[in-house]
């Protein structure tokens, strides 16, 4: 396999583990106290992946562009709170929710 193959393998393959994962009953005892499907396992997680793609925005904006502004936050802050507001509120599927979020953040900068 070439070397540009394994370069476009290497995130496939990562990516596919990583969406797995929840679904394994593999413990890390050192790590968490049980298993990863458990539900304080995954809201852990699922918190590191939010806090970790906010710190991944902000490197974008201010590492390599140079420009510090958090203006960012709001279009965040905003997705979170309509997806809140449809899971919550409206009783709406998670599927729907993020629909609604991404119509919502497409006409928001309009």
């Amino acid at each position: 396999m070439n070397r540009m193959g394994v370069r476009w393998l290497t995130p496939l393959v990562v990516l596919v583990v990583l969406a797995l994962l929840p679904y394994s009953t593999l413990r890390i005892p050192g790590l968490f106290d049980g298993v990863l499907n458990s539900p304080g396992t995954l809201q852990l997680l699922a918190l590191c992946l939010v806090f970790g793609g906010v710190a991944l925005s902000f490197d974008l904006l201010f590492g390599f562009t140079g420009l510090l502004s958090f203006g960012h936050a709001l279009y965040f802050a905003a997705g979170t709170y309509v997806a809140n507001l449809a899971l919550t509120e409206l009783g709406w599927g998670l599927g729907a929710a993020i629909a609604l979020t991404t119509v919502v953040g497409v006409l928001l900068p309009c």
